[in-house]
C-alpha cells in the first residue's frame, strides 16, 4: 500500500489509512479530531533551527537550499533514536500493506519534509 503525504488543509479521504501528523508544531486552528490523526509525531518534524533557516523571520535574509535542508534533516533523522523508533514502525505498517499518509501545513507540490520521510519508509523497505 501506499505512504502518501497531504497538508493538513487537504480534505481527510477514507483511502488516507493512517494519517501521521509529522510536524514540531501543531496544525495551527485545528482539532485532533478534524485532523484525523493516529498520532501527532514531533520527532520527525525538524528542529526549530532548521524550520528558522528554511523559513526565515527575517525576508531579506536566504533560505538555505533544498540540498542543505536535505542534508541536514537527515543528520539530525539519524541522530534521533525516537526518530529511528517511529521510523521503523512506520515502515513495519507500509510492510503489512497499510496505506500511511503523512501530512503538515505545506502545501502539496512544495518541497517538504514529509517527501523525505516518506522516501525514508519506503526505502527502509527494499
Amino acid at each position: 500500500m501506499p505512504v502518501k503525504t497531504k497538508s493538513y488543509r487537504d480534505p481527510v479521504e477514507d483511502s488516507d489509512g493512517e494519517r501521521y501528523l509529522i510536524s514540531r508544531y501543531w496544525a495551527r486552528g485545528r482539532k485532533k479530531v478534524d485532523l484525523r490523526i493516529v498520532a501527532w509525531i514531533r520527532d520527525l518534524g525538524p528542529s526549530k533551527e532548521l524550520h528558522r533557516d528554511w523559513y526565515p523571520k527575517d525576508k531579506s535574509k536566504k533560505r538555505i537550499s533544498e540540498g542543505e535542508y536535505t542534508k541536514r534533516y537527515n543528520q539530525e533523522i539519524s541522530s534521533r533514536p525516537k526518530a529511528q523508533e517511529v521510523l521503523a514502525e512506520l515502515r513495519r505498517k507500509h510492510n503489512q500493506g497499510q496505506t500511511i499518509t503523512l501530512i503538515c501545513r505545506c502545501e502539496e507540490g512544495d518541497f517538504c519534509h514529509r517527501h523525505l520521510v516518506k522516501k525514508m519508509i519506503i526505502a527502509g523497505n527494499s
